[in-house]
């Protein structure tokens, strides 16, 4: 991991504040979160948490049991891009996360839910996941996040 600077943080910003919007259009009552995917300097994707098509976020299951209920933000972003050929080998996609109608920092992807997303992340080829922390917004290898949620998801 390590933390985006100059250039690459201006641009990282900037996809950020477009994922943070598609997070907001998430009906999830729980988490709303955003993720963007991006390919040689242009968006290919977006996908943002909600539940799956023709049915609605229902409160008390969200609320317990949202990383199995909802489709997650980036599960989305990569159903989205391949049902419209995108190639996914080589993009970089980019994750931010709303409470409150703010964005939110997230301190390392240590919820056991990120695994269902990183090892979809790692096997569909995207190369980077950038995500927001206190210190910065960090990027990590796909293989660097894999390695890091499958390592929480075992304690």
């Amino acid at each position: 991991m390590r933390y985006l600077i100059e250039e690459e943080l201006e641009i990282a910003n900037h996809i950020m504040g477009i994922a943070a919007k598609e997070a907001l259009k998430s009906t999830c009552q729980k988490s709303k979160r955003g993720a963007i995917i991006v390919r040689e300097n242009k968006i290919i994707s977006a996908g943002r948490n909600d539940p799956p098509l023709d049915t609605r976020c229902v409160p008390e299951f969200c609320m317990k049991i949202c990383r199995d209920y909802t489709i997650h933000a980036e599960q989305n972003a990569i159903l989205n891009a391949l049902a419209i050929g995108q190639v996914l080998r080589g993009s970089r996609m980019y994750h931010e996360k709303i409470k409150s109608g703010n964005v939110e920092v997230v301190p390392k992807p240590d919820e056991k839910s990120y695994l269902q997303c990183s090892k979809l992340i790692l096997h569909t080829g995207i190369e980077e996941y950038v995500l927001r922390h206190k210190d910065g917004i960090a990027v990590y290898s796909a293989r660097e996040f894999y390695d890091f949620t499958l390592r929480t998801a075992l304690i």
